[in-house]
């Protein structure tokens, strides 16, 4: 793909965005175990990784549904935009109800329900705003979501407890959707949008996406999960820290394509490959350069630390999605999303088996060779698959 110097800037834009992210949750983990505990971060650490679950639910394939829509039906943003909002209102309230029923006597529900409504609000308005490529406003977004919840803890450090943190994540993901609308000129709003809400066109549609995104959360969180529920909190802590920073440079392959997504649907498949050959590149570079710049952060800034041998299979962890990422979008382009989910059960079930397997004997360091060995034989199904079709 031919890159612009209006692209670099789209890149340079939307790579900020990842950078408050990446690097503000480093920070707000390092701040609570600082001012908190380790077991503290570790406590919070499976609320967090399941809400991650669940908001993936909720957002039931919009992004990536929509995104594709966008592009190829320049005429129908308006429809596409309001219709999946409002087809996705009695799912939210679904997992409302269930949440309810299931969580009653859990003192934090009511908060975890903010932070579920915020988020899907929030989601709600990022397709559109990646389509048009405001990155500049998506990056205010997580600079205010951020400072939200950085403020709140250093405002009262020792009140922090579950409660309080979700809380926090709530206020935070409700300010970054204030932004969003004050920055972000919406769609025009279309009737045909309400008059067709009841139509399960959507969800027929959509649903292999949300099979495809909650499948690669497993899959490329599985590690996470294994020691989120199975090892003391004291560990989960430092290791989320670690994992959370490799996968914010693996989501960078992301918010590279993404910056010119439009363009990428009208690629043939000659723009692909160039494409995949560029990023796999890429993607060893940066991957070696944000792990050595890891390496200076925890050892000299956070006090962490962490093997070697730890360091070196980081890098590898961090390079399969740069790879898989241009094949994935080339069969979103040609409707093979069951590829993709093929692939994606695959990369989930080698990632759960080795980490099972490997963390107890090799402590963090099985945890990211798990990741890695089920995220790259997922990449190589995923270059087989653009090469069949």
């Amino acid at each position: 793909m031919k890159v612009t110097f209006n692209d670099f800037g789209k890149i340079a834009t939307n790579g900020l965005r990842s950078v408050i992210s990446g690097l503000g949750s480093l920070a707000v983990a390092w701040l609570v175990i600082k001012h908190a505990s380790a077991s503290q971060w570790g406590e919070f650490v499976p609320w967090l990784v399941g809400m991650g679950i669940v908001s993936v639910i909720v957002s039931w394939g919009n992004k990536e549904y929509l995104l594709r829509q966008f592009s190829l039906e320049p005429n129908s943003h308006s429809l596409y935009f309001y219709g999946t909002i409002l087809w996705r209102i009695p799912l939210f309230f679904l997992l409302l109800v269930l949440a309810t029923l299931l969580f009653f006597n859990v003192p934090q529900l009511w908060y975890l329900m903010l932070w579920g409504g915020g988020y899907f609000l929030y989601q709600s308005l990022e397709a559109w705003m990646i389509f048009r490529g405001r990155f500049s406003a998506a990056s205010w977004a997580e600079l205010v979501g951020l400072l939200i919840i950085l403020i709140g803890i250093l405002l009262d450090p020792g009140a922090l407890d579950l409660s309080q943190l979700c809380l926090l994540y709530a206020c935070s993901y409700a300010g970054r959707l204030l932004v969003l609308l004050i920055l972000v000129r919406l769609p025009t709003f279309s009737r045909g949008a309400v008059a067709g809400w009841t139509n399960l066109l959507f969800y027929r549609k959509s649903t292999p996406f949300l099979v495809v995104v909650l499948i690669g959360l497993l899959a490329s969180k599985m590690d996470l999960y294994v020691v989120s529920y199975t090892v003391e909190a004291a560990v989960v802590g430092p290791y989320q820290i670690l994992v959370g920073a490799l996968g914010f440079v693996g989501a960078v392959a992301g918010f590279i394509a993404y910056a010119f997504i439009g363009r990428v649907y009208q690629m043939d498949k000659l723009g692909f490959k160039r494409s995949i050959w560029q990023m796999s590149v890429l993607g060893l570079l940066v991957s070696t350069f944000a792990v050595l710049s890891f390496y200076v952060l925890f050892r000299f800034g956070l006090d962490l630390s962490y093997s070697t041998s730890t360091y070196l299979v980081a890098i590898l962890y961090c390079w399969p999605p740069y790879v898989s990422m241009f094949c994935v979008l080339y069969l979103y382009q040609q409707n093979k999303e069951r590829l993709v989910i093929r692939n994606g059960i695959v990369n989930a079930i080698i990632s759960l088996v080795l980490a099972l397997i490997l963390l107890p004997r090799l402590g963090i360091t099985g945890g990211l060779v798990a990741g890695f060995v089920g995220s790259a034989t997922a990449s190589a199904l995923y270059l087989r698959s653009f090469n069949r079709i």
